[in-house]
Parts: structure tokens; sequence; C-alpha cells
């Protein structure tokens, strides 16, 4: 009930990036858009252990804390509020945490217009490990399109699933050990 629609991932796109983050067991992942924390919870879920960082600059809704409020109140029901740390920002400033940080999986689904997508994929990748994923949404966006084209053009290999939101995973430098079992079982 608190989803707002066209906003948020949908309930298969939610599955894979749970399915994605089973596999990789993040360290450290990071999410950039977290809304209400729909996929934040699917994502943590997923976690044994490590740490999920949420970055939102909490404009989705006309009150801010309320959203933050719903946020962490959402989290604490699935059950994950304890791996999650929430950054209220707007990316790529409120990446400042990560100086030094290695993220091991990360999903941008944050402001799709203008620079914006570009610049937060490029933050991210900056602070990737060598065989970490980006998983990116709303990908048949024109801005966000570009970002992805950024990511291809560094050398980042991609994997597109046509979904309502078309969420692709891109991994870089290494395919992680992971990477084979999730296509063969995500049905590409």
């Amino acid at each position: 009930r608190q989803l707002g629609g066209a906003i948020c991932a949908t309930a298969e796109e939610a599955q894979l990036l749970y399915w994605a983050a089973y596999l990789c067991q993040p360290v450290v992942a990071l999410e950039i858009g977290s809304y209400v924390g729909w996929t934040a919870a699917h994502i943590a879920k997923a976690m044994t252990n490590g740490q999920l960082i949420c970055i939102d600059d909490l404009s989705e809704c006309e009150n801010g804390a309320r959203q933050l409020v719903r946020l962490n109140c959402n989290l604490q029901r699935a059950g994950v509020i304890e791996r999650c740390h929430i950054i209220p920002g707007r990316s790529p400033e409120a990446l400042d945490f990560a100086v030094g940080a290695v993220v091991d999986f990360a999903f941008v689904d944050g402001y799709h217009r203008g620079e914006q997508p570009v610049l937060d994929v490029q933050a991210v990748a900056a602070i990737m490990a060598s065989n970490g994923v980006i998983a990116v949404h709303d990908t048949w966006m024109t801005d966000v399109r570009r970002a992805c084209k950024w990511l291809c053009a560094q050398g980042w290999t991609e994997l597109v699933f046509e979904t309502p939101g078309r969420l692709v995973f891109y991994y870089g430098e290494k395919q992680p050990e992971w990477w084979e079992t999730f296509v063969e079982r995500a049905h590409v």
C-alpha cells in the first residue's frame, strides 16, 4: 500500500535483486534511491552478513522526514533494519562515506533525469570491487540509458532483463564467481 506505483520495482525485479544479492553475499552493498524500502528489504534480506548502505534524498514525498520514518519502519518490519545504514542525502555527494570503501553489489534507482544517472553510475563504478555488480533500474528512460552506455563504454558487461522497469545488471573487470548461476537460474 505504500509503494506508490510506477516509481517502485516490480515483484519480479525485486526477486531478481534478491537472487543476485543472495548469490553475491556482499560485505558492502549500496542502494541509491531507497524510497520506502521495497528493494532495500529484498537486498538486505538476501544478505547473511554485511551492510546495505541506503542513500536517498527523501524527495519522493512532500515530507522528507515522514518518508524517512516510513523507510525505517518498513525495514524494521522486514527484519533487516540492523543490516541497513540509511544516509539521507543526494548522490553522488552522499557517497563521501565510501572513501576507501569497496562495494560488492550496488543497485542504482535514483533520480532518472538530466546528468544525475550518469553521475550516479560514475560514482558507484569508482568504488566497486573488481568483481562487483551494479544493477540499474528504469533503463528504458533516455537519461538512465545514457548512464548504461557509459558503463558499457568503460568495459562493463551488460545483462538486460526486459522487465517493466528494464532492469540491467553489470559486472566490470572480473566476472563474479556466482554470475553463471545467476544467469542460469534467472532464466535469461
